[in-house]
């Protein structure tokens, strides 16, 4: 990042004394802009992520309109606008970033014109995640059910080309579980358990594959979470929690085994502490308060220990705050 604030500062002396051909300093500045702003996106400087690949867009844009033959400038240009949808998203400006995620399609092209590369595939479907995320915030659920599968479909079509694709596998797994939110929140439980079970599947396979990547076994143990708490709302009923357990244990075991392996990361301390108190209740309404109680009494020990921990956001500490009230509630 320093090394690009410095040729950003070196470009600026650069056009105040004309020294370089103006087409070639907007197509770098574009660059640098892009460049900076995903470093700063990563890092979760939103602000300033925002503002930087606003300006990349413009000088993207500005080249373009005298160079429409760069086929690989556009493709810059596109995954600019999705870094800048998501910043943007992330500043809560939704319709700023739908007009950044909405010019994606038209520089990438269609997948079935001459041209399209398998990357450009993943820039697209990532753009329709987050159109989706935007018209889920916007409450055009509908919508956003259809981005959804929209990028679902994208990726299962790419994927019978492309078997053993990990990138693809990764994000169709991805995807399977926010739709699966998605239409648990429409109301549609069964296509909902449909799209969870293709993750589950999905996802065991990428962990067996790669037992040493935790992100795989995370998201698994997400999405169990997911049926657990998609049985336990369709059934409020003993038998309902005891089908519940069934799925949600699955979950604790797994994050356990992460929060051992990787004792000093905060994410998996987190997330085991809300899987136990998910659990916790669930016990209790499957007649073994017992048990539930000793579950609600470890996540509280995990939780006090996370709100010590000076590293951790205020943003994570207000959802341990939460948890811990449901665990002292219970």
């Amino acid at each position: 990042l320093p090394l690009l604030e410095k040729l950003a500062r070196d470009l600026e002396m650069a056009e105040a004394g004309g020294v370089a051909p103006e087409g070639d300093r907007q197509l770098l500045a574009a660059r640098i802009g892009s460049r900076r702003g995903a470093i700063l996106l990563e890092r979760l400087k939103t602000m300033e992520a925002a503002s930087l690949l606003t300006d990349a867009s413009h000088a993207y844009e500005g080249w373009i309109m005298t160079h429409p033959d760069r086929h690989d400038v556009a493709r810059e240009y596109a995954g600019n606008s999705l870094l800048e949808g998501r910043a943007l998203i992330e500043r809560q400006q939704l319709e700023g970033a739908r007009t950044a995620l909405t010019r994606v399609a038209g520089l990438l092209g269609k997948p079935e014109e001459p041209g399209f590369l398998p990357q450009d595939y993943f820039t697209l479907t990532d753009t329709l995640f987050a159109l989706a995320g935007v018209d889920g915030v916007g409450g055009k659920l509908e919508q956003a059910i259809e981005q959804h599968m929209s990028a679902v479909r994208l990726l299962v079509a790419y994927d019978q080309e492309n078997r053993l694709s990990v990138p693809c596998r990764r994000r169709l797994a991805d995807g399977y579980f926010g739709l699966g939110k998605l239409l648990t929140k429409n109301g549609t439980p069964r296509d909902a358990s449909v799209a969870f079970s293709e993750a589950v599947k999905l996802l065991s396979e990428l962990s067996n594959e790669a037992p040493t990547e935790p992100a795989y076994r995370l998201q698994l143990a997400l999405t169990y979470n997911e049926v657990a708490q998609l049985i336990r709302t369709s059934r409020p009923n003993v038998a309902g929690a005891k089908e519940a357990l069934e799925y949600q244990n699955f979950s604790v075991t797994i994050l356990r085994n992460l929060n051992e392996a990787n004792t000093l990361d905060n994410l998996f301390r987190q997330h085991l502490a809300a899987s136990l108190v998910l659990n916790g209740e669930l016990l209790e309404l499957a007649g073994e308060p017992k048990t539930g109680l000793t579950r609600h009494t470890e996540a509280l020990t995990l939780l006090e220990e996370l709100l010590a921990e000076p590293t951790v956001t205020e943003s994570d500490r207000r959802d341990c705050r939460r948890l811990s009230a449901r665990a002292w509630t219970a």
